[in-house]
């Protein structure tokens, strides 16, 4: 409430002369007041009209005498929005008084907090002055800025170095950073001396110091009991009864004289699987190493069952039943096969998720396993030669395939291109293929497949720990690789189409392949394959250069080698077997 303009009418006003030098009023003219002059009656001449006088009235002005009276002509003192005035009794007026939050300054009425046009560090502080202006209050109560005023920009709150409290008593040391209070390093000791107490510091709460004997003395002995008093301290009792010795291997530990002492059982480690060997390893539990040999798998019509990867997989014979698979056009086809060429980022996955272990050791970086990163240069020709020209086609089937996070089945079948689009350019339209005969079990069954799919955030994961990869691949030049992927995990980028089909996906099957079972995979494959080196100069090079790195049956000792193999996918369908 800016209002100078009376103001301007009241300094023109006390420029017009005044009346006499008496009291100030209200502001309000005395009426009728006037004095004489000399009185005429005696004798006493009579005072000019017009001389100068004053009439001893505060709100009057231009006193003079008129017919020997002295008197001047009155005038008032209006009051502003913020202020009260009255005469001075010098023709002008005066502020007697600035109303309550309210300030005067530079002839204008401003009201509280308003701040000087063009000048933020200027403002009206009634409580602090009424009649200049104050600078105002730039705390922010922050401990962590330091606070000014900038002319023309108004309060600034830079971020300040120092000692602040975030709040929580648990901490000590909390000092300034950027302008935020951070936590300190240091923790609140909560010790009371009391042995008896558990100690410890509850945010927002601080020390709290619970009585319970049994966890402040514990002494992590099943076969003691705690106790404690202030005097004597934490006591430990011997006790009876069962305990643990920490042994997987052992059954019915007992306590004896506070100690725990083994017992006689043994655990049943029998996982009823011909192909593995079955012992209980101390400290570790039951172990269940893989064995390689003939084995029965149970199926009448199968013939030359061999265990491979644990798994006994018989071969169909004729004598197995025709097998008609369903159609179905959620699929890809693969047109990229090939062992990833090293154990750095892209070329392979991190297989026993610790991001410190790599492989092969001489040529690995970011956690990335891939021991048979060794065999690419001998490998990959043969087996994406086999890819391109059709002679090894797999196909990723998807069933029941969702894109909610929820769990859907992958199949990867060994498939021909369907007769009905011979002419298909399968390494770039989508084509009809229907899988192989030995791709499939005796009863219809994918051989391979995986039931714990998803795809979250454009990315498919599929298997892991227990899941095996049986990979059968023919390779231009001649012969038959087969071998077993074993804790086999599919891990790659999708692009879904938005009739919610998996168009295309990029990335790796990685594993562990036990290094026996791939000797013997390599020594049956055709010696000229490897020209110019020979056969047995290969498969002596490839003991000495591959190393177990992963340890598949968790028994605490590495047991194959790390293996990832890239792929890359177009859509496909798959038609049933004309």
């Amino acid at each position: 409430m800016r209002m100078a303009l009376w103001w301007v009418v009241v300094v023109a006003l006390a420029g017009c002369g005044g009346g006499g030098a008496g009291p100030s009023d209200t502001g309000t003219p005395e009426a009728e007041a006037d004095h004489t002059g000399p009185d005429e009656a005696k004798g006493e001449p009579r005072v000019p009209d017009g001389t100068p006088c004053d009439d001893g009235v505060p709100c009057t002005r231009d006193d003079a005498y008129h017919g020997g009276v002295c008197q001047g002509t009155p005038y008032s003192c209006p009051g502003g929005p913020c202020v009260a005035v009255a005469c001075d009794g010098a023709g002008g007026c005066v502020v007697t008084e600035v109303l309550e939050g309210a300030c005067f300054v530079e002839d204008t009425c401003w009201e509280d907090g308003e701040a000087r046009p063009g000048d933020p560090c200027r403002v009206c502080n009634a409580a602090r002055s009424q009649t200049s202006w104050s600078v105002p209050s730039c705390d922010d109560q922050d401990p962590c800025t330091a606070d000014s005023c900038e002319e023309g920009t108004g309060c600034l709150h830079v971020p300040a170095d120092g000692e602040c409290e975030d709040g929580d008593p648990c901490t000590t040391g909390d000092f300034c950073s950027g302008g935020v209070c951070a936590t300190g390093s240091e923790v609140l000791d909560c010790d009371d001396g009391n042995p008896c107490t558990v100690d410890s510091c509850e945010p927002g709460q601080g020390c709290v110091h619970r009585e319970d004997p049994a966890e402040a003395c514990n002494d992590d002995n099943p076969c003691t009991q705690e106790g404690c008093t202030p005097e004597t301290a934490c006591t430990h009792a011997p006790v009876a009864g069962f305990c643990d010795d920490q042994d997987p291997c052992t059954l019915g530990d007992f306590c004896a004289d506070g100690v725990c002492v083994k017992g006689r059982g043994v655990p049943d480690c029998d996982d009823h699987n011909e192909c593995t060997e079955d012992s209980c390893r101390q400290g570790v539990g039951c172990i269940h190493v893989r064995l390689q040999g003939p084995c029965d798998d149970g199926v009448s019509c199968t013939g030359n069952d061999q265990c491979l990867g644990g798994v006994c997989v018989g071969q169909k014979t004729l004598l197995c039943p025709f097998c008609e698979y369903h159609a179905n056009p959620d699929a890809n086809k693969a047109v990229v096969l090939e062992i990833g060429a090293s154990g750095h980022p892209g070329d392979g996955l991190d297989l026993d998720d610790d991001s410190s272990t790599c492989a092969p050791s001489t040529d690995c970086s970011g956690g990335v396993d891939n021991e048979l990163g060794l065999l690419a240069p001998f490998v990959n020709p043969g087996l994406q030669g086999a890819v391109q020209q059709g002679i090894l086609t797999y196909v990723v089937e998807f069933e029941d395939f969702t894109v909610d996070g929820a769990p859907f089945r992958l199949h990867f079948l060994a498939s021909d291109l369907a007769p009905s689009n011979a002419g298909c350019d399968f390494q770039k339209e989508e084509c009809d293929y229907y899988p192989l005969w030995e791709a499939l079990d005796a009863s219809c069954n994918p051989i391979v497949s995986f039931d714990n799919a998803v795809v979250t955030d454009g990315r498919i994961t599929a298997g892991g720990l227990g899941y095996t990869f049986a990979l059968q691949a023919s390779l231009i030049g001649g012969g038959h690789l087969e071998i077993a992927v074993l804790n086999a995990r599919f891990d790659a980028e999708v692009t879904v189409s938005q009739a919610g089909a998996i168009r295309t996906m990029d990335g790796f099957l990685g594993g562990g392949v036990d290094k026996a079972d791939l000797l013997a995979a390599v020594a049956q494959l055709p010696p000229d394959l490897f020209y110019p080196m020979d056969l047995a100069q290969v498969l002596n090079l490839l003991d000495q250069l591959i190393v177990n790195d992963l340890d598949t049956d968790l028994d605490g000792a590495p047991d194959a080698a790390s293996v990832a193999i890239r792929f890359r996918t177009i859509p496909a369908d798959i038609v049933p077997r004309l």
